[in-house]
């Protein structure tokens, strides 16, 4: 416990491999979540756990996974602001992307959720009543906490966010600005207006009125590129990862399907069969004809 521990510490103090704080957060609070709160309850209370039978433990834990998915997605983006969701190891900016454009504290709210379905999961009422307390006092001393913290780190542009976004009940639609950089800055989807598959997924997105995101095709600019392209200021993404992130620009619903597709691992595997089975790699824009 302490090895692990000492090591965090002095990477946050050096604020150095961030993909590794990061990492290491995650799972800590995988454990806190999942193993060590419900364990406490359970020895403080003398209510006794009782594992799902197991049959239902797999369903069980697919809905785990689909409560966690907002604070994932929340990390990730945290990571590409420079930081972790650690207070005194926090991003470098204020971010509006991912979970944080529906609400403003995606990584609470999936916590709660994950201890009420561990509680359902394990019959548990004490880790229900742990999930509930937890929330309670993040909304209530810990977010005056934060709000003050905040408030000194990033003065306006945090207040502008706040005003913008419900501490726990999401929006349907994103509420997506980027103050840092002006609040002209729109996010651009870049697809190959010659390939089927790309004209059909950008009239989608179009059809569905994505708020801050304009659908361009690859080949109006001198830029070669080999997959999809999404670009919002100094983020860019491409292939799979693009297209997730562009359908956190229409509502919710899609949000958390982009969300889900965007995490790294998962990103990946879906880039992969992308490859394979519906579009491969192949060179977009640029001057020459031979590229195109």
């Amino acid at each position: 416990v302490a090895w692990p521990g000492l090591v965090l510490i002095q990477l946050m103090r050096t604020r150095r491999r961030l993909t590794v704080r990061t990492a290491m957060l995650v799972a800590l609070f995988t454990a806190f979540a999942i193993g060590l709160i419900p364990a406490a309850a359970a020895e403080l209370t003398g209510v006794p756990l009782r594992p799902p039978p197991a049959g239902a433990a797999t369903m069980w834990v697919q809905v785990v996974a689909l409560a966690a998915i907002p604070g994932l997605a929340a990390v990730v983006e945290l990571h590409r602001a420079g930081g972790t969701p650690y207070p005194w190891d926090p991003p470098r900016r204020v971010t509006w992307a991912g979970p944080y454009a529906y609400v403003r504290n995606p990584m609470q709210l999936s916590m709660t959720a994950i201890l009420l379905v561990v509680a359902a999961a394990l019959r548990h009422w004490p880790t229900a009543v742990a999930g509930l307390t937890s929330a309670a006092v993040a909304a209530g001393m810990a977010s005056g906490h934060e709000r003050s913290q905040l408030t000194r780190r990033w003065g306006d542009e945090w207040r502008r966010y706040a005003e913008a976004h419900r501490s726990w009940l999401p929006t349907w639609r994103p509420r997506i600005d980027h103050p840092s950089e002006g609040a002209d800055d729109v996010a651009v989807l870049h697809l190959d207006g010659r390939c089927a598959t790309c004209r059909s997924i950008g009239g989608w997105l179009t059809r569905r009125d994505p708020i801050g995101l304009t659908v361009a095709d690859a080949n109006d600019d001198g830029r070669i590129r080999w997959r999809a392209t999404y670009r919002r200021g100094a983020d860019e993404r491409s292939g799979v990862a693009a297209v997730a992130a562009a359908l956190t620009h229409v509502h919710l619903g899609w949000a958390v399907v982009g969300w889900t597709i965007g995490l790294p691992v998962l990103s990946h595997l879906a880039q992969l069969v992308t490859d394979v089975v519906i579009v491969e790699p192949h060179p977009v824009g640029g001057t020459d004809p031979a590229n195109r």
